[in-house]
């Protein structure tokens, strides 16, 4: 798994469990095994990770919703 997909699924995993307000940056990025300007390269912020597994998982529902309008 790269970077990306590993910060994606540790965000998404700990988010789950505790919600997003309680967890913090720092426990992502020990989560995944990077550092924190790893994280920001890819996602510019904590919002932008979100936004971003948002995107990225919403899209089979976007795709269906399309098909069946």
């Amino acid at each position: 798994m790269d970077n990306r997909s590993t910060i994606l699924a540790r965000a998404l995993e700990l988010w789950s469990e505790r919600g997003y307000d309680a967890v913090g940056v720092q426990e992502i990025v020990d989560a995944a095994g990077i550092t924190k300007p790893t994280l920001y390269h890819y996602f510019g912020s904590k919002r932008g990770l979100l936004d971003c597994l948002i995107e990225e998982r919403s899209g089979g529902l976007r795709d269906a919703a399309a098909a069946a309008a």
